[in-house]
């Protein structure tokens, strides 16, 4: 029996969020759209639905290090252990193509995410008035550098940030060998 729309759209997503867990919720809606399935008005009924019937959870994990372009803690998607037995009774309908396609991004989308995940950059507002930037590196999910900055300005703090957002693993590289040089 073929799957209607609204219904793959459902199983789309709790197949990526089950390969992804802990998926930004950002990169789910992209992937979501991109697969031509489904636009964003029905990407975001789909994932409402999901989570009013408590088959995907998102949330901003506590202690989140990573923060959005608008410097705010990434929302994270995760299936639940519901959704999880709802995928394996339904997933073997998805269409080949749709199921090769969801196998392609998740490889694709698991790069970008170990990727933006590697680093993380945050400002914080000191009660002397100043701001301390924390820059730090991840390996497996623990942190394995960290460096805190104090700057006069917020405007200073977010131009370092911002480098060590675009150029992470350069300036470790840089920091590393200037300090441990002979």
């Amino acid at each position: 029996m073929a799957l209607d729309q609204n219904t793959l759209n459902k199983i789309i997503l709790l197949k990526i969020v089950s390969l992804l867990p802990g998926l930004r919720q950002n990169m789910l809606a992209d992937a979501a759209v991109d697969s031509l399935q489904m636009n964003f008005i029905e990407y975001s009924l789909a994932l409402s639905e999901l989570r009013d019937n408590k088959l995907l959870y998102q949330a901003v994990r506590k202690g989140e290090p990573h923060l959005d372009s608008e410097r705010q803690a990434v929302e994270r998607v995760d299936i639940t252990t519901h959704g999880l037995e709802v995928l394996q009774a339904l997933e073997n309908q998805i269409p080949l193509s749709v199921s090769k396609w969801i196998n392609n991004k998740a490889t694709e989308l698991s790069g970008i995410k170990n990727k933006e995940e590697s680093y993380s950059a945050r400002i914080n507002l000191t009660g002397s008035g100043e701001w301390l930037l924390v820059l730090e590196r991840y390996e497996s999910d623990n942190i394995s550098f960290r460096i805190d900055l104090i700057f006069p300005s917020k405007d200073l703090a977010e131009k370092a940030a911002s480098a060590w957002e675009a150029a992470s693993l350069e300036l470790y590289d840089y920091i590393l060998t200037r300090l441990l040089a002979d």
